[in-house]
């Protein structure tokens, strides 16, 4: 196994020599062409064997079988470009970075609005307000406020809620004005350019009251789509309390609403359609008196009618008169 020749020991190896004069004294051997290396020292050879051990069970890190006699004897690191994961190229991670900002856009723009918006908001009168006290629905019944006003209501999860008392105007009869009610809930959304869209519930209510065409109010469902264009929330100066003005979707403002409730006071935020006796499921353009149920129209005092004039000189002749009679009685008796 071992050939000593001009060179010293040498050990008849396998791998390319890096001694000179051993590969000359290889060369003058009978047989394959074998290649010698000096002698190893135990822990050199020991080294030698873990290296080899590894190429073994590692093919991808063995060296190619032709080769030129000065290259390395054992293959070099591999590079550093193989290790390395796709996600961790720069243009992966700069592509990751644009859908994250993409994603938080969206988000954003379907988001909902700023938390300032959360809670009951009223009219000046705080009388009229979302809630039970506006809209009983075990018994589908409404409940007249004190006073006519508008309240809106808005919770942090995407929900919605409006209750509104209005006089109507009669100018061609003034002596009969006209009194309306209405409730609906639903979801709202803001949008990206500041816009409030409310979507209602198909469970909305409505009650019209026309004293002087009809005995009874008029009772229908109720379902209308809502869009302001924008909404501003500040601080009243004269009140010091938070004030919402929405803007219609013409830009039109509607009467400043004041906040009532934070939380806000609302109904469930479902659809509520137990119990319901509304014969119409049209919209508001639809009025069908209902038939099972009597509704008393809505007090004319809180429609704006003025109560009946007193007669200042009716009062005045009376007055003279129990003056008079009571003179006559007083000198007869």
């Amino acid at each position: 196994m071992f050939r000593r020749g001009s060179c010293g020991s040498c050990v008849w190896l396998r791998d390319l020599g890096q001694n000179p004069c051993c590969e000359r004294a290889g060369r003058g051997a009978s047989g394959p062409a074998w290649l010698v290396s000096p002698v190893l020292g135990p822990s050199q050879r020991r080294q030698r064997l873990e290296e080899r051990s590894s190429s073994i069970h590692n093919p991808s890190l063995s060296a190619p079988e032709h080769h030129s006699p000065q290259a390395a004897a054992w293959p070099s690191r591999p590079p550093s470009h193989s290790l390395r994961s796709p996600a961790d190229s720069p243009g992966a991670m700069l592509l990751s970075s644009a859908v994250a900002l993409v994603g938080a856009t969206v988000v954003a723009a379907q988001g909902v609005a700023d938390a300032n918006l959360y809670g009951t908001w009223s009219s000046k009168s705080n009388k009229t307000l979302t809630g039970p006290g506006f809209y009983n629905p075990t018994n589908d019944s409404m409940l007249e406020p004190a006073l006519p006003g508008i309240s809106y209501s808005f919770t942090s999860d995407g929900f919605w809620e409006e209750a509104l008392y209005r006089a109507i105007a009669n100018p061609t009869s003034p002596h009969c004005p006209k009194g309306i009610m209405q409730w609906q809930h639903g979801t709202f959304e803001k949008t990206s350019d500041g816009k409030l869209l409310l979507t209602p519930f198909e469970d909305g209510r409505q009650l019209l009251s026309d004293p002087c065409k009809y005995d009874t109010g008029i009772y229908t469902k109720y379902t209308q789509n809502e869009t302001f264009k924008q909404y501003l929330i500040e601080t009243d100066k004269y009140h010091n309390v938070k004030k919402l003005t929405l803007y219609q979707f013409d830009g039109t403002p509607v009467i400043p609403l004041y906040l009532a409730y934070t939380p806000a006071e609302m109904l469930p935020t479902s659809s509520l359609t137990t119990g319901s006796k509304a014969t119409s499921t049209s919209k508001s353009s639809s009025k069908i008196k209902r038939a099972d149920e009597v509704f008393t129209p809505l007090k004319r005092r809180m429609l704006g009618q003025k109560p009946d004039h007193i007669d200042a000189d009716r009062w005045w002749w009376f007055g003279l008169g129990m003056t008079a009679v009571g003179s006559i009685l007083y000198f007869c008796f």
